[in-house]
């Protein structure tokens, strides 16, 4: 795998860190205040992988204890999707409630007022902040990727806006269409307002999305505790690639095959659609079948029978972006006098094609094409 400067085996919970994260874990995990210095510290590593590996299974985080010996590492998973450049708005891992709200004089605004944030559906934000007062919403970003939204003033002009990366602060002076500088797992995504008005000044955000190459978001809590009672918790993400439905390559159209050889007409011989990860045909070492469903595509194939070619209609959903690429395989037959005549129908019955015991198809399927033989041998 590789890693860049910004390589999320760098971003590793300090002892700050892990400090800041346990209050913000207390009142959920009920963990009681401590003597800080006793605090077990927590490193974790950002994954990204792809969503066929299981290596998310396998990195497990290292545990400092000052004041006594590891005594449990536990865990508790959160599963977030992500619709790839697409306006999904505030919602899932980005639903508003997720972001951390805090007003001008540094305390958590839990109240929503005199600051507040209305969301209408998921799509719009109506941010409210009071004279003379700041607001900060904040979020951990959790795979590499940009975040894009449109915004615009709702009465009023003397309001700073800013967006935050980490320690970094980026104006945003026009209303309109915004994009933040590329940002990583682990990354604090702020929204900063600044009221320096004598009224309340309001602030729309729409259409917000998320844009990565990354479908599936595991958002992983550990909770640390040593012999002592100390306790402590960290978050690691899990970033799950999904394959572009582009990569998809479906299997070749065959010749010749013998319909009597029954198993010789399933996918797992003939052919599964593959996905080809860098575009080259002549490089197999990065292909790999798709065989029912992987990850987010869901894969279906029916076959319908002719005298002499069998016609294999392959489909790949991607059910997160409700994109789908469609083919025909064909598969020409051959019979063992070497002949083209009608083929031997008792022995390529859709029943007896039914030999791949990686993909099963619908009974409705089964008497469809089971009609389709039968009619065949009658026009025979």
């Amino acid at each position: 795998m590789k890693h860049s400067k910004h390589s999320a085996l760098k971003r590793v919970a300090s002892y700050q860190g892990a400090l800041l994260t346990l209050l913000y874990f207390s009142a959920v995990f009920h963990i009681h205040p401590i003597q800080a210095s006793c605090l077990p510290v927590i490193q974790v590593a950002h994954i990204e992988s792809d969503c066929r590996e299981k290596k998310q299974e396998t990195n497990l985080p290292t545990v400092e204890t000052p004041c006594g010996e590891l005594q449990s590492l536990t865990y508790q998973d959160s599963y977030y999707e992500l619709t790839f450049q697409t306006e999904s708005g505030f919602s899932g891992y980005f639903a508003i409630s997720r972001w951390e709200k805090k007003s001008g004089d540094g305390g958590v605004d839990v109240t929503g007022a005199p600051n507040s944030v209305l969301v209408e559906g998921a799509g719009i934000a109506q941010v409210t902040v009071a004279p003379k007062s700041t607001l900060l919403l904040r979020i951990a970003v959790p795979a590499k990727g940009f975040a894009a939204f449109d915004w615009k003033k709702v009465g009023g002009s003397n309001l700073l806006f800013q967006c935050q990366t980490n320690e970094t602060a980026h104006s945003i002076a026009r209303p309109g269409f915004y994009r933040s500088p590329l940002l990583y797992a682990g990354d604090q995504l702020s929204l900063y307002f600044q009221n320096n008005d004598d009224t309340a000044q309001q602030v729309q955000l729409s259409k917000f999305r998320f844009m990565s190459n990354y479908s599936t978001i595991i958002e992983r809590t550990w909770l640390a505790e040593d012999t002592q009672g100390n306790r402590s918790a960290a978050l690691q993400f899990i970033a799950l690639r999904q394959p572009a439905i582009t990569q998809v390559v479906f299997p070749n159209h065959v010749d010749e095959t013998n319909p009597r050889w029954t198993n010789t007409l399933t996918p797992s011989v003939l052919g599964y659609p593959v996905f080809d990860e860098d575009g080259d045909l002549f490089t197999t070492h990065d292909q790999y079948a798709i065989t029912e469903n992987n990850c987010s595509l869901h894969l279906s194939w029916q076959d319908e029978m002719t005298p002499t070619v069998l016609l294999r209609h392959w489909k790949v959903q991607d059910m997160i972006n409700a994109n789908t690429v469609q083919h025909t395989q064909r598969i020409h037959l051959r019979y063992a006098s070497g002949s083209t005549n009608a083929p031997n129908l008792e022995a390529a019955t859709p029943e007896n094609l039914e030999h791949d015991p990686t993909f099963s198809r619908s009974q409705d399927e089964k008497k469809k094409q089971h009609a389709a033989a039968t009619n065949l041998r009658r026009n025979l």
